[in-house]
């Protein structure tokens, strides 16, 4: 999914118009992007050339151009980055400057959605062998989702989907695993969140982590095209 940003004409009219205006800080990328313009005002670029394939040079925004391949470019069809709002506008809101981190749902929730009375819509089920599982993270974690699921349904941040420099082997944070024996797993519907739609299938192995599961045979790491295979086979191709 193609990111624009666009500067609207009256916007640029009042601040022509008003005698202290906002300023706006626009800063040129040299790729072959067709959007090479970008309000980054509130953002920070981070040092050349490592930050050159974020948004505005900043990692909390993610990678300039998101991968147009399956199973991702799929999963990616209906991402709004930003859920309409500028970058900096969107760090404003999600981060935590305090604690330099990305401000997340509480551990009361665990990112799951809640009733009309607050409390958690999850239960305890059991994944049975075969089943494909993946995240958009590092192994260290405990969450998960069904193989596939659109990735504006998971309530990520957009730095999930860079490319960690000492892990080049897995794109974009991308894992796909299988699941060898039964496997007993919290899930519910994913919270909204990052300003996006979430209720996706949200996956919890608390307190076994990811690795914990691949180290004692639960799960095993799968190549990610493993799922267009399985499409074809349902005769979905696409």
């Amino acid at each position: 999914m193609k990111l624009q940003f666009v500067l609207l004409a009256g916007a640029i009219a009042f601040s022509n118009a008003s005698p202290h205006p906002t300023l706006m800080e626009v800063r040129q990328y040299d790729d072959d992007t067709p959007d090479q313009t970008c309000n980054c005002t509130g953002t920070t670029p981070g040092p050349l050339p490592s930050s050159a394939q974020y948004i505005c040079y900043d990692w909390r925004l993610g990678p300039k151009v998101l991968p147009k391949y399956l199973p991702l470019s799929s999963e990616l069809s209906s991402y709004d980055r930003f859920g309409g709002l500028t970058p900096g506008e969107f760090l404003a809101k999600w981060w935590d400057s305090s604690k330099s981190q990305f401000i997340y749902p509480g551990d009361e929730t665990q990112g799951f959605s809640t009733d009309i009375n607050g409390k958690t819509i999850s239960g305890v089920i059991s994944v049975p062998p075969n089943t494909y599982l993946d995240r958009f993270g590092g192994e260290t974690g405990m969450f998960l989702s069904s193989a596939d699921t659109p990735y504006s349904q998971r309530s990520l941040p957009p730095s999930n989907l860079n490319t960690r420099v000492e892990d080049p082997g897995f794109p974009n944070e991308y894992h796909v695993y299988r699941v060898t024996k039964d496997l007993q797993l919290n899930a519910g519907p994913i919270a909204p969140w990052f300003g996006q739609p979430g209720l996706g299938t949200q996956l919890y192995s608390g307190p076994r982590t990811v690795a914990d599961l691949i180290s004692n045979g639960t799960l095993e790491r799968v190549d990610p095209s493993v799922l267009i295979s399985n499409r074809q086979q349902k005769g979905c191709g696409y």
